[in-house]
């Protein structure tokens, strides 16, 4: 699970690699949009965990993982991105 979430944010990186970055204002709308989405990840792990069969359950665990990785990312970007459209 842990690889397949790895190949769909390369894949993410790599459109970003490849395209014009947004506007600030832009970006810091999605981060809040993906902020939103990495909490429902937790939401979704933390509800797996609670099956009974170890493959849910290893599935629960690396969705919280990368949903934890992921809003702790997103909540660093945006916060750096606010203090950019701040400082001018």
């Amino acid at each position: 699970m842990s690889g397949l979430w790895g190949f769909i944010d390369g894949g993410i990186a790599w459109f970003g690699v490849i395209n014009e970055p947004p506007p600030t204002s832009e970006l810091i709308f999605l981060l809040k949009v993906n902020s939103g989405l990495d909490i429902a990840y937790l939401i979704a792990g933390g509800v797996m965990l609670a099956f009974r069969k170890p493959v849910l359950r290893g599935f629960g665990q690396a969705i919280l993982l990368q949903g934890l990785f992921l809003l702790i990312l997103d909540v660093a970007v945006w916060q750096w991105c606010e203090r950019v459209v701040a400082a001018g």
